[in-house]
């Protein structure tokens, strides 16, 4: 959506890599990608 995409353009211009999903972490999940869990 919105938030993780103007979240994703601010980590990028501060030296992150980062991506937006689509589908979002739902779809994801669905096609049995790994998901980590804690810090």
């Amino acid at each position: 959506g919105n938030r993780s995409r103007e979240a994703v353009h601010m980590l990028s211009n501060n030296g992150y890599e980062a991506i937006n999903l689509n589908g979002g972490i739902t779809k994801w999940k669905a096609s049995h990608l790994p998901v980590s869990y804690g810090r």
